[in-house]
């Protein structure tokens, strides 16, 4: 396994585009994963859960609310019980902007499986599904 682990840290540092080209077909950063994360919520959320799910600075979380917010993605309305959170929800322009996203993804998605094929896709998916339940 020793050798396993470091043939996967050598391919991190010699390949890092690539590394991080293949990490980011799993989900997109920045506005791009929020709002796709946000518009598959049944409910308004804070910004205390985008920073929980994403593992995002608050910093962070704040401007990328703010461009959404300024792209007429979201809208933002306070908590009629503690005027200092506010309650996050997408637009319709925020769903369709979503909806584009994941597009792309399923895009990319398909390049993968191209490249990996049927049964080398199916078990990435079993892999993946894997390290999500730890």
């Amino acid at each position: 396994m020793d050798k396993s682990v470091e043939e996967f840290v050598d391919l991190k540092i010699r390949y890092p585009e690539r590394i991080t080209r293949f990490t980011n077909l799993f989900t997109p950063g920045g506005e791009a994963g929020v709002i796709t994360w946000l518009c598959a919520q049944k409910t308004s959320v804070y910004a205390t859960d985008i920073i929980a799910r994403f593992g995002l600075t608050p910093g962070r979380v704040a401007n990328i609310v703010k461009g959404l917010e300024a792209r007429g993605y979201i809208e933002r309305r306070t908590d009629s019980t503690d005027l200092r959170k506010m309650h996050i929800s997408p637009t319709k322009a925020g769903m369709a902007y979503a909806e584009e996203v994941k597009k792309q993804m399923l895009e990319e998605g398909r390049e993968l499986f191209g490249i990996l094929g049927q049964e080398d896709g199916q078990r990435l998916l079993e892999i993946l599904k894997r390290y999500i339940k730890q």
